[in-house]
C-alpha cells in the first residue's frame, strides 16, 4: 500500500492500526504490507487490524485526526466524507 497519496489538493496518509475490543489503537504500522500488519496483530490477543487515513496539514507532515475503516476502500470513503462533506 502506498502510504502517501494525493487526493485533489490534499496529501493523504494511510496506514495500518491494531485496535483493541473498544476500537482504541494499540499499535500503528506505517511501512508494513497488509500481510505483515495482520501477522503483527496476532501478537495482540483479541485485537484486529484496521486502516487509518488522515489529511496532511502542513509541510512538517503533521496530520489531522485519522478516520478508520476495516478496508482501504472504507477508510478512504470515510476520509472523503470528512473532507468533502
Amino acid at each position: 500500500m502506498k502510504n502517501r497519496i494525493d487526493l485533489n489538493e490534499f496529501h493523504v496518509w494511510r496506514w495500518f492500526v491494531v485496535v483493541d475490543e473498544d476500537n482504541q489503537p494499540v499499535a500503528e504500522f506505517f511501512d508494513e504490507t497488509p500481510k505483515e500488519a495482520k501477522r503483527y496483530a496476532e501478537c495482540f490477543d483479541g485485537h484486529k487490524v484496521r486502516i487509518a487515513a488522515a489529511e496532511e496539514i502542513n509541510e512538517q507532515g503533521d496530520l489531522n485526526p485519522a478516520v478508520y475503516g476495516d478496508t482501504l476502500t472504507e477508510a478512504m470513503r470515510n476520509l472523503k466524507r470528512a473532507l468533502f462533506g
